[in-house]
């Protein structure tokens, strides 16, 4: 049959002697501008050595490729393979993977084609992460009671530390290095033990330096979470039953 406008059209197959029933079959529209990037996950993560950035991508209004070999990808200028590759009229899916390391972080443009059609190119940009700062995963507890000591184990990623480093703890604007607070593991603990004389939300400050404010490098592994000091002699409801 010639083709018609894009859209539901009604087709009946027949013979002399008899109709079949109708059905319905989806014309859609040959793709003329730039294909749209509908999917494409995750667009913003880490790049380190030995770990391969992997993502999902799927196209729309871009023509179904007769053969998957025709499809073309480039991260930040270099090709790579596509793999798991589907593609129907209705959209062109597949996913691949970059070895690319950039531990300072940047953006790198993404780029599909099909070899059939160099001029519609579908782009997108994976942002890489700036993994040389320091990031808080967590401080645990989050509160203790006012004129009492509270160990508070401090969970950090990138930070820098060697186990049994010197951590410097900033407190109501007093720095006092803590020797051996680095404990280990992945993501790092630090240990540090917090006290206050009265109730009251404080900002703490954990850096490998004393100053970071004078040291760009340790500015970069600097990091602060809140700790509650609570009221010791205040009433609270500790459970109930029924």
């Amino acid at each position: 049959t010639t083709a018609g406008a894009a859209g539901k059209a009604a087709v009946v197959i027949y013979t002399s002697a008899k109709n079949a029933l109708p059905f319905s079959l989806d014309l859609v529209a040959v793709p003329t501008g730039a294909p749209l990037v509908k999917q494409f996950k995750p667009s913003i993560g880490e790049c380190r050595a030995g770990s391969p950035v992997t993502v999902s991508m799927r196209l729309d209004s871009f023509r179904e490729l007769t053969d998957t070999s025709h499809l073309r990808v480039t991260f930040g200028g270099n090709s790579t393979t596509p793999r798991k590759v589907s593609s129907f009229m209705t959209g062109t899916s597949f996913e691949f993977s970059a070895g690319v390391v950039d531990l300072d972080g940047g953006l790198y443009e993404v780029r599909a084609w099909s070899s059939t059609d160099l001029t519609k190119v579908a782009v997108s940009s994976f942002e890489c992460t700036d993994t040389t700062v320091a990031k808080l995963v967590g401080a645990f507890p989050a509160s203790g009671f006012a004129g009492s000591n509270t160990s508070v184990s401090v969970f950090l990623t990138d930070s820098g530390y060697a186990p049994d480093a010197t951590v410097h703890l900033t407190q109501g604007g007093v720095t006092t290095p803590i020797a051996k607070a680095a404990i280990g593991g992945s993501p790092m603990e630090v240990v540090v033990t917090l006290t206050a004389a009265t109730p009251g939300t404080s900002t703490m400050k954990l850096a490998p330096c004393a100053d970071p404010s004078k040291d760009a490098a340790c500015l970069k592994k600097a990091v602060s979470f809140n700790f509650t000091f609570l009221d010791p002699d205040a009433v609270r409801v500790t459970g109930f039953f029924p």
